[in-house]
């Protein structure tokens, strides 16, 4: 899921989602920016927890980061919405 930003709209990126059948591509309506919610609040944890705090050379790096940072949210982060406990 997405929202409307130029990039997401582009022919390139229409037929980068086209060539692999493991993607689909969901855009939010006009103006609708919760129902980007979710995925928003996730990127600026990963942004702010994370990725701000080290210094990233290579775009190969900044995946190993994001990978990191997942399970470290998901295995070893306390989740305010459970009361502080990890998932």
């Amino acid at each position: 899921m997405s929202d409307n930003g130029a990039a997401f709209k582009s022919d390139l990126f229409f037929r980068f989602i086209l060539a692999s059948s493991a993607f689909g591509h969901v855009r939010t309506r006009y103006r609708a920016s919760q129902n980007n919610g979710v995925v928003e609040r996730w990127t600026g944890t990963l942004k702010y927890d994370h990725l701000y705090w080290i210094e990233i050379r290579r775009g190969h790096d900044l995946a190993e980061e994001c990978e990191r940072y997942r399970l470290i949210y998901n295995q070893v982060r306390p989740h305010e919405a459970l009361g502080f406990a990890t998932p």
